[in-house]
């Protein structure tokens, strides 16, 4: 019969690569130079989906002389938006042809997101 020790050594030893966390809101005030909250949020592979997310970082006269926007997501969307973006840049950066017009189109837009 195994002790509840060996149990949870071996449950530990099967989980240890799981990555799982769910928050479902968080509001940041005041108490990092960011300003912010989430909703819903789910991580995933040390990635944040959340239903709704903004975030703020307010000028420090030093490193920031603007207000600049850290982080934000709508409808889980970030992430898959920007790998497409990524995918784009990349093919733009090593690809022999010339981007189509509607990825030209999307390549203008998704700059506007994340530059």
């Amino acid at each position: 019969m195994k002790t509840i020790h060996e149990l949870g050594a071996k449950l530990g030893w099967k989980i240890r690569r799981w990555n799982y966390k769910f928050e479902l809101f968080t509001m940041n005030l005041g108490y990092t130079e960011e300003l912010g909250f989430r909703f819903c949020t789910f991580q995933y592979e040390f990635r944040d989906y959340s239903l709704v997310s903004f975030f703020i970082s307010l000028p420090n006269r030093t490193t920031r002389q603007r207000i600049v926007v850290e982080e934000w997501d709508v409808l889980w969307l970030r992430n898959r938006l920007w790998k497409r973006y990524d995918r784009l840049t990349d093919s733009l950066m090593w690809g022999q042809r010339e981007p189509s017009r509607t990825e030209a189109i999307e390549l203008w837009i998704l700059e506007r997101l994340f530059v």
